[in-house]
């Protein structure tokens, strides 16, 4: 599934299955340029969330397994 504007330019990029985010999910900008991008398994976030300055550069990212997050910039979370 693609969201564009009404200038063409794609604001999401994303499959679902049965309703279910998988895959790769890509937010952009009204500009075009990338705000986020999540991976999903079946439904979960399984993988980095990414998020981008205006340059493009990754400023923070997520990593998650079965939807749980697992670690913020390469630093564990710890649960208490």
């Amino acid at each position: 599934i693609c969201f564009y504007t009404l200038s063409n330019v794609k604001l999401f990029e994303g499959e679902y299955d049965k309703g279910n985010p998988v895959g790769l999910h890509i937010f952009n900008l009204p500009d075009g340029k990338p705000y986020k991008t999540i991976a999903f398994v079946q439904g979960m976030r399984d993988g980095s969330e990414q998020f981008y300055d205006q340059n493009k550069n990754i400023y923070l990212k997520i990593d998650y397994k079965n939807d749980e997050p697992m670690n913020i910039a390469n630093r564990p979370i710890q649960f208490e």
